[in-house]
C-alpha cells in the first residue's frame, strides 16, 4: 500500500512505484474529469437531499463535497507546481 507524505496509506496506489495511467493523454484525462463532474452535478440536480458517504469523512452533503473537492484538487495542483496556492 502506498503511504502519502502525511502518513495517509491509500488502498488504491500500488505499494511501490506509480498507479498505471488510465487514459491515454492529458487532454482525454481532462475530457473525463469534466464528464464525471457534469455527473456529480447532475446527482445533486437530481437528489439534493442524498448524503453521500466518503470513506474518510463519512456522509456528505453536496456542499461539503463541493469542499472537499475544492480542497483536494487545491492540494493536488499545488504538489505538481500547477498553482501556488496562498491558502488551502
Amino acid at each position: 500500500m502506498s503511504k502519502s507524505s502525511h502518513g495517509v496509506k491509500s488502498p488504491l496506489l500500488p505499494s511501490e512505484g506509480l498507479a498505471p495511467l488510465k487514459q491515454p493523454n492529458l487532454a482525454a484525462a481532462i475530457t473525463q474529469l469534466v464528464d464525471e463532474l457534469a455527473a456529480f452535478d447532475l446527482y445533486f440536480q437530481q437528489n439534493p437531499s442524498m448524503s453521500p458517504i466518503n470513506p474518510f469523512m463519512g456522509a456528505l452533503k453536496h456542499d461539503e463535497w463541493i469542499t472537499f473537492h475544492n480542497k483536494h484538487f487545491g492540494h493536488h495542483f499545488k504538489q505538481f507546481h500547477l498553482f501556488e496556492a496562498t491558502s488551502l
